[in-house]
């Protein structure tokens, strides 16, 4: 019951924001790290797949969101799209259709725990046809032994039904990739902790 009334309030595109905006209590050097760990460069085209609410599209000149939620897409678009480059795109990024290599670096940012082991291969190898030079990967993992009690209710509250293990994750992305490294970073409010991965097209 719980569950199925926070999913529905994280459908919605305000909701949604302001509670990525709780969990991290004001914490904006969070966009910093992301920023950091990408290491975009002037010029590049950067891809972000499955971008919710587009929040990092400041990250990039030029910046292409795909996400299959439309309503997310639309609130996006109002917000962001006040020039050029800055693109919002509806569909499944393995069916979506860009030319080879078409972007310098892409963002895959707390994707994959919603995908099952195939669906997460599936997109994992379309980044690396799609990308020249850098994927970040940012993916939510399993609270370990010294959990708070926080973190394992937020778990159970989690939409995605595939938090995998960090090796699990790790092994996953090496089929297409080269990783550079990887670290954990935890939201000031200890409700959960995720992966940053990245890494480089084989």
């Amino acid at each position: 019951m719980i569950k199925g009334f926070i999913s529905r309030l994280g459908d919605h595109p305000l909701w949604n924001y302001y509670m990525q905006i709780a969990a991290h209590m004001g914490d904006f050097t969070y966009s910093d790290r992301i920023k950091t760990a990408l290491a975009p460069e002037k010029g590049d085209k950067v891809l972000d797949a499955g971008c919710g609410l587009g929040l990092y599209n400041m990250l990039a000149d030029f910046y292409v969101g795909v996400d299959s939620n439309k309503d997310h897409l639309a609130w996006a678009r109002k917000r962001f799209v006040k020039g050029e480059n800055k693109y919002f795109v509806a569909g499944d990024l393995t069916e979506v259709e860009f030319s080879f290599k078409a972007f310098d670096r892409a963002i895959c940012s707390r994707v994959l725990h919603h995908l099952s082991d195939a669906g997460s291969a599936a997109l994992i190898k379309k980044l690396a046809r799609l990308t020249k030079k850098r994927v970040l990967f940012v993916d939510r993992i399993p609270p370990g032994e010294k959990a708070t009690a926080g973190e394992k209710f937020f778990l159970k509250l989690e939409k995605g039904h595939f938090v995998r293990p960090l090796e699990d994750t790790i092994r996953l992305i090496e089929e297409d990739f080269i990783i550079e490294n990887v670290s954990r970073f935890m939201n000031r409010t200890r409700t959960g902790e995720c992966a940053v991965i990245p890494a480089a097209p084989r």
